[in-house]
């Protein structure tokens, strides 16, 4: 099942065509108070494609007075399910933003990387940060070895299990959280103008950076 879900996400490991991005879901939330956590309003939000967002000044500011320079786009999966992407930011990878947006019985994952092979997974329920690990740290050639190197033991037991292959451990990130919060990430939304907002650097967003990238 994951591996079927992981082939649909190879785009995630081109790292030629797809730049850094972090991409958010938040179960048991609506899209109004999720983008609130993330530091923007959603009654703002013009439609952007997922280039545009990542070079928005280009394109117009957005209609939001204190929008800093990043952007965060917002699909409701439905009433309760949240899927956020960012293309250059990392708004979702941080710790606190993962409390906020699993507080009160909510569940929160995020999948981060950069160009340089730098991953985080990061999972939150009910405002409590219980997973943050770089699945590169025990990804492996299956052509190379018969059995997947023993995870950190700071690692979940699910996430141990999802035999990241090197080559693929972006696409594995996506589908253990499209698994995980029962969610579909859907690769036509980097293709298609969504809801896009301005967010306010995380600099400017927490007063103390310091405990809010701590778990």
């Amino acid at each position: 099942m994951l591996e079927e879900l992981a082939r649909r996400h190879a785009w995630a490991d081109d790292e030629k065509r797809t730049p850094p991005m972090t991409i958010t879901a938040v179960s048991g939330a609506d899209d109004e108070r999720v983008t609130r956590v993330f530091g923007g309003d959603i009654a703002t939000a013009r439609r952007m494609t997922f280039e545009e967002a990542g070079h928005w000044n280009k394109f117009g500011r957005l209609p939001y007075s204190r929008a800093g320079r990043h952007c965060v786009q917002v699909v409701s999966a439905d009433e309760r399910k949240v899927v956020v992407i960012e293309n250059h930011g990392a708004h979702g990878a941080l710790p606190e933003i993962a409390r906020r947006a699993s507080a009160n019985g909510a569940e929160f994952m995020s999948v981060h990387w950069l160009n340089d092979a730098d991953y985080q997974v990061m999972h939150a329920v009910d405002g409590v940060v219980d997973a943050v690990f770089d699945p590169l740290e025990f990804a492996y050639y299956p052509e190379e070895d018969p059995e997947p190197p023993q995870p950190p033991a700071y690692v979940p037991d699910w996430a141990a299990a999802a035999g990241f292959h090197i080559e693929r451990v972006g696409a594995t990130s996506i589908a253990l959280l499209e698994t995980m919060l029962d969610v579909r990430v859907d690769p036509v939304w980097l293709l298609i103008p969504l809801r896009t907002v301005g967010v306010p650097p995380t600099d400017r967003l927490f007063t103390d950076l310091a405990a809010a990238t701590t778990w």
